[in-house]
């Protein structure tokens, strides 16, 4: 049983917390970045086309260079896109200048967009504004153009800017799916609840009983009701239809290893403070608060049925 303890020694996947950037470039910080270079430069390396006409998991690797980059970029640059988000936030415009020129002089004394409580704002900010968001967007994409590519970065920005005006492009059009409502949500909230069960399966709960709760939380009608714990199990088979196949693979594979893991370290008398961490977090991540919740939505966002 492989340990994947996500959310504990996966931290540095995810970067340093937003908004938690010490004063300066710490020691440990920048040998993290030293890491990621190196990693990267081998990477390229290790895939250089032109050394060899086939280049073994080149797909994989080009995931983890764009992981690794990512992750560079926050460690570097992260307290810029927090700047840039705070002053979106306020509604604060962009001004681009060189310092010590003529455009800079014209700009006066009082310049709100270089006010250092920006980030910090920036970095508390929950996305929670569509609205703003849109334009979150709009202008980090506007001036990080290298991370998407030149010309896809300029029709991500024009495609954004435009909702703002309320005209939607192609880019950001909605496919012709014949799907009602809040379907991707839903298809979501489904592999919620695939991903619910394959934990309590992995506990040690027989497939049926934990389909049953994730039913019985979903409402999908009270154990041991068959046609709940069966739409369950229907909504699991084709979820690789209407989703990323390996990332539905992935999602309930990753749950019933963190339900093994989760019955293994319950058993214990005695666990180190890391051990007690990583079952703290697997019990908010599937405890049954969060099977409510994602019931909860499911239901919120499911239209009606007609009677």
């Amino acid at each position: 049983m492989a340990k994947d303890r996500t959310g504990q020694a996966q931290k540095l996947e995810h970067g340093a917390p937003r908004g938690s950037r010490p004063k300066g470039l710490p020691e440990a910080q920048r040998s993290c970045a030293d890491r990621l270079v190196r990693e990267l430069f081998q990477l390229i390396s290790e895939t250089d086309s032109a050394q060899c006409d086939v280049v073994r998991h080149k797909d994989s690797r080009a995931h983890r260079a764009l992981v690794l980059g990512s992750l560079l970029f926050d460690f570097l640059a992260g307290w810029a896109r927090d700047h840039l988000v705070g002053r979106v936030v306020n509604g604060i415009p962009g001004v681009f200048y060189a310092p010590g020129t003529e455009r800079e002089q014209s700009l006066g004394e009082d310049r709100p967009w270089d006010d250092p409580a920006l980030e910090a704002q920036g970095a508390a900010y929950d996305f929670s504004d569509a609205s703003l968001n849109q334009k979150i967007v709009t202008e980090f994409v506007r001036s990080s153009s290298q991370l998407f590519a030149h010309d896809l970065a300029f029709r991500l920005s024009e495609a954004f800017e435009a909702l703002t005006f309320g005209q939607v492009t192609d880019l950001v059009r909605p496919a012709q799916r014949h799907l009602k409502g809040a379907a991707y949500q839903l298809w979501l909230l489904r592999l919620e609840a695939a991903k619910h069960a394959a934990f309590r399966h992995g506990t040690g709960l027989r497939k049926e009983d934990a389909l049953m709760r994730v039913a019985e939380a979903y409402q999908l009608g009270n154990p041991p009701d068959i046609y709940g714990w069966k739409t369950v199990e229907r909504w699991e088979a084709r979820l690789p239809q209407m989703l990323d196949p390996f990332m539905v693979h992935d999602t309930i594979t990753m749950a019933y290893q963190h339900g093994q893991w989760h019955a293994h370290l319950s058993k214990q008398s005695k666990l180190d403070p890391q051990d007690q961490e990583f079952l703290d977090d697997l019990d908010g991540k599937y405890g049954q608060e969060a099977l409510d919740t994602a019931g909860s939505r499911f239901r919120r966002l499911q239209p009606k049925r007609r009677t």
